[in-house]
């Protein structure tokens, strides 16, 4: 399992700027100015989403695993427990 998370709350605000300084110099106006602050910190934020989504998918991946091997022990185990209890009633 990957523990490194790359997309932190600090990654995701210098990452932000990093675009936001990129598209900058491209605006005219306010409004765009306005914009392009918003769409980087949205892009940036979507992107951390992701990856934590990523990361939820695979954990419950494993535990869904977990719980089909956990069950089939239990299953033999109760399947043997009842050969059992069905050779003592025969004797």
């Amino acid at each position: 399992m990957n523990t490194n998370v790359f997309w932190t709350a600090e990654r995701v605000q210098a990452q932000s700027e990093v675009w936001r300084d990129e598209l900058m110099p491209l605006a005219s106006t306010e409004l765009e100015h306005h914009l392009i602050e918003s769409t980087t910190a949205l892009l940036a934020a979507v992107s951390q989403l992701q990856e934590a989504a990523g990361c939820n998918r695979a954990a419950s991946e494993r535990a869904a695993d977990l719980a089909r091997e956990v069950s089939a022990h239990l299953k033999t185990g109760i399947s043997a427990l009842t050969q059992r209890l069905e050779h003592l009633e025969n004797a």
